[in-house]
């Protein structure tokens, strides 16, 4: 598998929805938005959207501040299924739908869910991760910018704790040691209507603004800031191996080669010619990727809430992106990234282009597999393999630094073993991609024809 990068607008569907009763809106809603930095390359930009829209029809967006019951940022009115709420002091609107199901949908895309202020704190972790800049995500390009996680625990009966991290990341790495890390005492809390007192142990004191979303997953709104529920990771039992097997000898590339293919596919990865695939990200994205390596063209097309949010189509050395209503042509930079993608994942073991991977160095990891390291177009590129010779991830170079891809849940495709589940790191950016289905060789010219709105 190729996998086509690209960058998108992304924004964050969180589940758990409340049906609408009525035109009546007022109440706290919350949500997230991501959108795509202006940087070279794409990246995402995280923006935490909380609004408390009064009674009286006043309305603000500052729920950080002390004074957030007071202080007004302006007016809104609803009208013909919309919240449009107008800044004081400014010219300026914005406009959320009203969807049947009692959300709001923020600048039409991203999800505002409404949120309680007078019942018990959820038992449970929550964790904010932030960050800005370029980079990450499946652009392929390293994250660059600032970071945060901050966690706290509550336990349902008067205890909290919490533990924070930020640092400056750049080209996959951290900045001059640009890192604090703290992990506090905790104490004990009180809530009651929107207000969350803490008590430390060391005898501070903080107030700060709570709002949750109820539900299977609850999320909460801190001070203006979304806290996703910390869930430790579920193990993937399909994918535990045997305690790891030494290594007797590092083995030539051509002869690692010859036994990653033997288990990924064999001949059945030579009769790739072109490649459909249906993913999606943990926010529940729809993403369509597609590859044609016979006439070297790309399509990539994604979906926000149901409408197309970005474009990318790629043939020979050029090629364009549709983004937030606007199509442009792609950047030298972004073209040079994409003719990596065919050496890359299983389709750099075509017997067409393995060629250029048998040039390359190997060598084994402390768990007894392999990576093989090997140059593209002036550029290293890694394949990792474990024990069982099988592909379970690579590092690619970006216009910023390096992406690190795990690959999990392995299913045959038509004699293939793909894999189902993606993980990429960059720097401290950490996306997650779950695929649904695979095509292989069954694409038409309809396939390709795009129909921007």
């Amino acid at each position: 598998m190729s996998k086509i990068s690209f960058v998108a607008l992304f924004v964050v569907s969180l589940g758990g929805l409340v049906a609408c009763q009525s035109q009546s809106v007022e109440g706290v809603y919350g949500g997230v938005e991501m959108s795509v930095s202006a940087m070279v390359g794409g990246g995402m930009q995280r923006s935490d959207i909380v609004l408390y829209l009064r009674p009286d029809g006043t309305f603000t967006d500052a729920l950080h501040k002390p004074d957030w019951r007071t202080d007004v940022k302006g007016t809104y009115v609803v009208k013909n299924q919309e919240v449009v709420l107008t800044y004081a002091g400014k010219e300026r609107k914005t406009t959320h739908e009203i969807h049947p199901k009692g959300y709001l949908l923020a600048y039409g895309q991203s999800p505002l869910f409404p949120m309680v202020m007078d019942k018990k704190v959820p038992a449970g972790g929550f964790k904010y991760t932030g960050g800005s800049g370029g980079g990450g995500g499946l652009s392929g390009i390293t994250y660059v910018g600032s970071f945060s996680q901050r966690t706290i625990y509550f336990d349902g009966k008067g205890t909290f704790s919490h533990k924070r991290f930020s640092s400056t990341v750049v080209a996959g790495g951290q900045v001059g040691g640009g890192s604090t890390r703290g992990d506090d005492q905790g104490g004990t809390y009180e809530y009651k209507n929107g207000v969350l007192q803490l008590k430390y142990r060391n005898g501070q004191q903080s107030t700060h603004s709570l709002f949750f979303m109820e539900g299977k997953d609850p999320f909460l709104a801190l001070d203006g800031y979304i806290y996703m529920p910390d869930k430790p990771e579920e193990a993937d039992q399909s994918q535990t191996k045997s305690e790891a097997k030494q290594v007797p000898k590092v083995l030539s590339p051509a002869e690692l080669l010859t036994k990653v293919r033997e288990v990924q596919g064999g001949d059945a990865l030579d009769a790739i010619s072109t490649i459909h695939i249906q993913l999606k990200d943990a926010q529940g994205r729809e993403i369509v990727a597609q590859t044609d390596y016979e006439r070297q063209r790309g399509l990539v097309k994604m979906r926000a809430a149901g409408q197309l949010v970005y474009v990318e189509y790629y043939e020979g050395n050029s090629g364009w992106q549709w983004l937030q209503g606007k199509k442009t042509p792609l950047t030298p930079a972004r073209m040079k990234e994409l003719t990596l993608a065919p050496y890359l994942g299983v389709a750099g073991l075509n017997r067409e282009r393995i060629a250029t991977l048998r040039k390359g160095t190997v060598s084994a990891t402390e768990d007894g597999g392999y990576v093989l390291s090997y140059q593209v177009n002036g550029q290293t590129l890694k394949l990792i393999f474990d024990q069982d010779f099988q592909l379970v991830g690579e590092e690619k170079p970006s216009a910023s630094g390096t992406v690190a891809v795990a690959m999990s849940r392995f299913k045959k495709v038509d004699g293939v073993l793909l894999p189902f589940n993606e993980k990429q790191t960059a720097g401290s950016q950490k996306v997650e991609f779950r695929v649904s289905d695979y095509l292989i060789n069954q694409l038409g010219e309809k396939d390709w024809e795009v129909n921007l709105p």
